[in-house]
């Protein structure tokens, strides 16, 4: 999972198959925070340096601070 500005990036990351069936559990649990469910698994992180890799664009008015 990256990691950028001492942040988890949850939402980009690879992840081996055979999780798929552990990550349908998590969900039909009635929880949907990813975060969680990666924590409770085996995983490593890769740091981006680049602090804006993540950059979160909501809005036009985002777009221009990138």
């Amino acid at each position: 999972m990256p990691t950028a500005n001492d942040k988890l990036e949850p939402v980009f990351l690879l992840c081996p198959k055979n999780l798929a069936s552990n990550c349908e559990e998590f969900l039909s649990s009635g929880e949907r925070k990813l975060e969680t469910w990666i924590k409770s698994n085996n995983f490593q992180t890769v740091d981006f340096e680049e602090k804006d890799a993540f950059f979160n664009i909501n809005s036009i008015a985002d777009l221009g601070k990138i």
